[in-house]
């Protein structure tokens, strides 16, 4: 069996004000809790600003908050500052842009 791959997950405040604990009984509260575990018990890890990480303390469940202590607990945070994070958008769009050129071109 292959080597597993690694991904950086970017994860909005909503799931992490949804996820609920082993107790709860919500569809989403669930889902929310079992995507959370995953990134946890997968090799995956998760990138947050400054603001996002802010904002996750703002609106963070009690489930969230174990998670989010785990997380840092295995060195799977990666923290971004907003000036790198702005130059990562510039680029991709830059990228997207190049492709609909690209594109443009093929299909006329």
């Amino acid at each position: 069996m292959g080597k597993k791959q690694s991904r950086e997950i970017v994860v909005d405040t909503d799931i992490i004000r949804s996820a609920g604990g082993t107790e709860a009984s919500n569809p989403t509260s669930k889902d929310c809790r079992d995507f959370l575990s995953a990134i946890l018990n997968i090799c995956h890890c998760v990138v947050i600003t400054d603001h996002g990480l802010a904002e996750w303390r703002a609106h963070r469940s009690r489930y969230s908050h174990r998670w989010l202590t785990e997380m840092y607990g295995r060195r799977k945070v990666k923290r971004l500052d907003n000036d790198t994070l702005e130059s990562n958008y510039e680029q991709i769009i830059e990228q997207i842009m190049e492709v609909a050129a690209k594109m443009k071109m093929n299909i006329n």
